[in-house]
């Protein structure tokens, strides 16, 4: 949907006096065909030719402008005769841009050219420099005072001192004169009353655009899991640039399920929000998101494509497939296409399940399984238990359980970590948490009164692969669905970027699953 529609384009311009002969608009940047007042054709774009904030016109046709007719040499002699300068005798007008030779009232020779005399306000040097620096307080006011506004300073020192005027709406506006006279700066207040808004605005949708770009910030989470479920490419022409993640339900519709599960109303602008009400929305957003099925990464024109056929408003699954028909795409190829296991979702916890979370960890559960049952890492289970997230719900640091495992059990775990057995399938068989063979691994289960604090850490398995055995790859890629990189790299003493290797499958890929 372009900004602006025919009917209002064809409107606006003859309301100025302009016929609109284009029939058909498709963008504010592309050129139409118009007539101007006195009959000649002139193509300009609606940017170009609608009024600026200021309260500057916009570009109008270059045949009844002055500014674009060549000057004739007694053109530019007469124009500067008003200002009481004369052209030198041997000085011939050449264009705008060629220097001229004038001379001054008080006889002064200066050299300039016609752009800077006419256009820019330049004058004598030897006199004072800019002709506004010559216009007394009594000038000033006349020349405010003939565009109705009214001059409520009553000093005048230049035409950079800034004035205090009053509009003809009675609006204090305050200017420098160089901008009022020059630059035609004009009140910005009634601007904004003229200024079609709103509910007025024929493209209105009832106040949910500027909501709906503000909550757009907060799921780039949601957009790379997306990206990368399908191999961050376009599941249509396989591009991997100038992607754009496609909502399969409409983002809308999304924004409007986010109000009525918060009660909250729909204003015009986010202003009027409470600070803990956009965050309340923001993080309900992408919590709705994560409802629904991940999005498609399609690449641009193929979006665009998309919405000519099936506008923006209330897309839905069904649309999208019917759009695969045509492109001679099916879903089951489309799956194909995916190589990658979706992200994690990072941070995506309600207040509610922050607060279930906590209260199950506080029970002794460990961080792994809520995690997995949340559908998040484990480093957001143990950031929330450690009063590092979610800090807004005042939750106590929980402090980890002590372990009941005995002196027997430790070294039974030791033996069968040395031998090769995976930490994870060990914390389900004694009952405890991988954090806790993870400890026995690192020989430092417990605190300094532990009678298990003579732990050494166990030496780290020499075969064909170096330092890690085919088993440690697969335990690698089995806890990095769950777990964060830093406790894994610090378990199996290597780098972080060896763990994020092995899990996007850049080394070792000869060991498989």
């Amino acid at each position: 949907m372009h900004p602006h529609n025919y009917e209002y384009i064809k409107e606006y311009f003859n309301d100025r006096g302009y016929l609109l002969k284009s029939i058909r608009y498709q963008n504010a940047k592309t050129k139409l065909l118009t007539i101007c007042p006195n009959g000649h054709d002139y193509p300009v774009s609606f940017n170009a030719f609608q009024d600026k904030s200021n309260g500057k016109r916009g570009s109008r046709c270059s045949e009844c402008c002055d500014i674009n007719k060549p000057h004739t040499q007694e053109y530019v002699e007469e124009y500067i005769s008003q200002f009481g300068y004369k052209l030198h005798s041997e000085s011939n007008y050449r264009g705008t841009k060629a220097g001229l030779l004038l001379i001054c009232p008080d006889g002064h020779h200066y050299p300039t050219t016609f752009d800077n005399f006419k256009n820019r306000g330049r004058r004598c040097t030897d006199c004072g420099g800019r002709r506004n620096t010559r216009y007394s307080l009594n000038e000033v006011r006349t020349n405010i005072e003939n565009e109705g506004y009214k001059l409520i300073s009553e000093s005048y020192q230049g035409v950079h001192e800034t004035l205090h005027l009053k509009c003809p709406e009675y609006h204090d506006y305050f200017v420098q004169f160089d901008k009022f006279n020059n630059s035609g700066d004009r009140c910005g207040k009634c601007w904004e009353e003229k200024r079609i808004h709103g509910e007025n605005h024929p493209n209105w949708k009832g106040g949910i655009s500027t909501l709906s770009t503000y909550l757009r910030r907060y799921i780039n989470n949601w957009k790379r899991d997306s990206l990368a479920y399908y191999g961050e490419k376009c599941i249509i022409t396989g591009a991997d640039s100038n992607i754009i993640i496609h909502h399969l339900y409409s983002f809308q519709s999304i924004v409007l399920e986010v109000l009525i599960e918060l009660k909250y109303q729909l204003y015009e602008s986010i202003s009027e929000y409470s600070n803990d009400q956009l965050k309340a929305m923001s993080v309900k957003c992408l919590e709705i998101h994560y409802r629904y099925p991940l999005g498609v990464p399609l690449e641009k024109h193929v979006h665009e494509e998309f919405h000519s056929i099936y506008t923006k408003d209330n897309n839905t699954p069904e649309q999208f497939f019917d759009f695969l028909q045509r492109n001679n795409t099916n879903m089951e190829s489309v799956q194909n296409k995916s190589k990658k296991l979706p992200r994690r979702k990072r941070n995506a916890l309600t207040d509610s399940q922050a607060i279930s979370a906590w209260e199950r960890r506080k029970s002794g559960e460990s961080c792994r399984r809520i995690a997995q049952d949340l559908g998040v890492s484990g480093s957001t289970i143990e950031n929330l238990v450690n009063g590092k997230s979610y800090k807004h719900l005042a939750l106590s640091k929980v402090k980890p359980r002590n372990t009941k495992l005995d002196e027997k059990q430790v070294l039974t775990i030791r033996k069968e970590l040395i031998d090769g057995a995976f930490g994870t399938i060990l914390a389900k068989k004694f009952k405890v948490s991988t954090s806790i063979i993870s400890a026995i691994r690192r020989g430092s289960l417990g605190h300094s009164k532990s009678r298990f604090k003579d732990l050494s850490p166990l030496p780290a398995g020499k075969t064909k692969l170096g330092r890690l055995s085919e088993r440690d790859i697969l335990e690698i890629r089995s806890r990095g669905r769950i777990e964060g990189l830093k406790m894994i790299a610090k378990d199996f003493g290597i780098s972080r970027q060896l763990v994020s290797d092995i899990m996007k499958g850049r080394r070792y890929k000869h060991v498989s699953n």
